[in-house]
């Protein structure tokens, strides 16, 4: 039975820890880590006016003890340690005070035998990777799921590597014929798996099996980029940037070393980049505005799938939203996802019309009359008379009353104005939500609760996003649907930093009529087009939610 003790502790636990260890090895692990320093300072186990630490540890060792004599008795690392814990006991002997000499070892003149070469494990032979224009979506998959072993990665980073995996399946990039398909979907299995067991404010580590590893090394190597590609990658993100006469040489110096062939498929292509990058330092001693001529942007946007600055402004290139909590009953290649959905979420700009504008005289503004909601009580104090196709939007920090607040003015809404939808994604259909409906004196029918976006909203008067950063929205979105809706009103409920300020872009702010901030439990002051400014308390007489 191999022996752990303080001083062998570390030397034994980094020979084994990338075997699959149990949980509780783990966490003793993690707290040996936390006290000592990683090994560099073991007092507080050697301090005798202490003896809660060195009794835990103790036990720990005996566990780790038990665990590598029951569970890895047959591998090589076993017969290893078992042999140096041999020799370590025989090559010691105790002093007095309890500290360990290491005896002075006599060499003998005995010839020893000579030991059979230990063979290596032989990295597998790769057949010579094929090199293409742009790697297959499911190989890009796999090769940044690859490079993440052995590393220590956050739930952000996890949450948003799955949000790009579940983009693809979703747009049919990688489908059930692509190859590797199965590899796709193992991935994303582990995944959701790693999300369910990290908390978000922590981390862990990656690590694959041997063979599994093999595996996606195969695959990952199997494909390799042209060079010639990636400098035209490179050249295209300089389009239409100020850039110093030094960038250009440097990236004119790297495609001259590469030594692109002439067999290359996109060697013309490399030869007007270099043309251009010489002409641009000739022109430019220090620094400039790099271009492309227009002959040449499309068929190397085709090439490089980089869309310049100006292409991206003409069409909405925006992606799943990076705080988007992932779909874990994705089934894969058969999104659940509509086309409606798909429109709202990625979009599809709305054709403005081109007609002339219609010019009013003031004196017939002022003699207009408009569909404004007759407010009453302390709505009106707070809100004014908002008219209809209003959008506002509420802020506040966690456990102030956001969720409490809109609910109330939701449930005065349904009673007076129309029929409303909540949707409610932060907290979701559940206990809590339970609660502070009943809080409320009586619930209407025109009150009505989803769990997510939905693809018609005509069926509602009113409609309260809860919260816009758990369902993903950006102020493009949110346009769009008003656009297709103009008459009917939005309430949007806004996440905050720890600095007390909304997540997200300023735009939200400047698109709303109304700015409503819970500023302390239970108070809300409110600036906006209706009412210059109010507050308001809305607390139970009793003082709750």
């Amino acid at each position: 039975m191999i022996t752990i003790t303080a001083e062998n502790y570390y030397r034994i636990y980094n020979q084994i820890k990338r075997f699959s260890l149990p949980d509780h090895i783990q966490k003793g692990a993690k707290f040996i880590d936390k006290v000592t320093n990683y090994g560099r300072n073991w007092k507080a186990y050697f301090d005798p006016y202490s003896s809660t630490y060195r009794d835990f540890a103790n036990n720990y060792f005996a566990q780790l003890s038990k665990f590598i004599d029951e569970e890895l008795k047959k591998s090589v690392v076993y017969e290893r340690l078992q042999k140096h814990d041999s020799h370590s006991e025989t090559g010691t002997r105790q002093r007095t005070n309890g500290s360990t000499r290491t005896r002075r070892k006599v060499r003998k003149s005995v010839s020893k035998p000579q030991k059979p070469p230990v063979q290596k494990a032989e990295r597998p032979t790769l057949r010579k990777p094929s090199e293409v224009s742009k790697l297959d979506e499911a190989v890009y998959i796999i090769k940044r799921y690859y490079n993440m072993h052995n590393d220590r990665k956050t739930y952000q980073q996890i949450l948003n590597f799955t949000n790009d995996l579940q983009l693809a399946l979703m747009e049919k990039r990688i489908t059930k014929t692509t190859p590797y398909a199965k590899e796709v979907m193992s991935i994303q299995e582990n995944l959701l798996h790693l999300l369910d067991n990290i908390s978000q404010t922590g981390k862990t580590l990656i690590t694959f099996p041997v063979q599994t590893l093999n595996h996606f090394r195969n695959i990952v190597e199997g494909q390799r980029q042209l060079h010639s590609v990636k400098f035209i990658k490179s050249y295209m993100t300089l389009q239409g940037k100020i850039i110093s006469n030094k960038t250009a040489i440097n990236l004119y110096n790297r495609i001259l070393e590469a030594k692109i062939s002439e067999t290359d498929p996109y060697r013309s292509e490399i030869d007007k980049i270099l043309n251009n990058l010489r002409v641009f330092t000739k022109k430019n001693h220090y620094q400039g505005l790099l271009t492309i001529p227009k002959r040449d942007l499309s068929g190397l946007m085709g090439i490089s799938h980089v869309k310049t600055k100006k292409a991206v402004q003409n069409k909405d290139t925006s992606r799943t939203p990076r705080g988007r909590k992932p779909n874990h009953g994705l089934s894969g290649f058969d999104g659940e996802l509509t086309e409606d959905e798909l429109q709202l979420l990625y979009g599809s700009p709305i054709a403005e019309e081109q007609t002339e504008p219609k010019i009013y005289k003031a004196s017939d503004i002022v003699n207009m009359k408009f569909d404004v909601l007759p407010f009453t009580g302390k709505w009106e104090q707070f809100f004014g008379r908002p008219s209809r196709g209003f959008c506002f939007m509420v802020s506040g920090k966690p456990k102030f009353g956001k969720s409490t607040f809109c609910l109330e003015f939701a449930d005065y809404l349904a009673k007076d104005f129309g029929k409303v939808l909540y949707i409610v994604r932060e907290e979701g259909i559940g206990d809590t939500l339970k609660r502070k409906l009943e809080k409320l004196e009586s619930i209407h029918p025109n009150f009505e609760c989803a769990d997510r976006l939905v693809n018609d909203y005509s069926k509602w008067d009113f409609v309260f996003f809860d919260s816009v950063t758990k369902l993903g929205l950006t102020p493009e979105h949110i346009e769009r649907i008003r656009k297709q809706n103009p008459k009917i009103c939005f309430i949007e409920i806004m996440q905050v930093t720890k600095q007390g300020v909304f997540r997200g872009s300023n735009s939200f702010q400047h698109d709303v009529d109304s700015v409503v901030e819970i500023f302390d439990i239970g108070c809300a002051r409110q600036i906006g087009r209706f009412n210059p400014y109010a507050e308001m308390e809305f607390l139970d007489p009793d003082g709750e939610f």
